[in-house]
């Protein structure tokens, strides 16, 4: 097994995650919340590609960008995406 620093919290922890035990659990909670919100407002992953619908996310939510991106880029881009990652520009939009 390999040390790997957290990408939440920046502790180093052993295994294959890119994020510590307590940080996945706390991932998956914001996950499950944006999950829901999504769903309540009827939007699908694919439309956060647009910078007004992924802007919204980010304030409804009081998430951060780059927590968002990291979720999408981790947990659902295979599903969602193809496996391909989101990538932000210098003016934070989603490309």
């Amino acid at each position: 097994m390999e040390a790997k620093k957290c990408l939440r919290c920046g502790i180093f922890h052993l295994g294959n995650e890119d994020v510590c035990k307590t940080c996945k659990e706390n991932d998956m909670k914001d996950i499950e919340k944006l999950n829901s919100f999504m769903d309540y407002n009827g939007l699908e992953f694919s439309e956060l590609k647009e910078k007004e619908a992924f802007d919204k996310v980010v304030f409804e939510l009081g998430m951060s960008s780059e927590k968002i991106t990291r979720y999408m880029n981790t947990y659902i881009k295979d599903e969602v995406y193809g496996g391909n990652e989101i990538k932000k520009n210098a003016e934070s939009e989603i490309l």
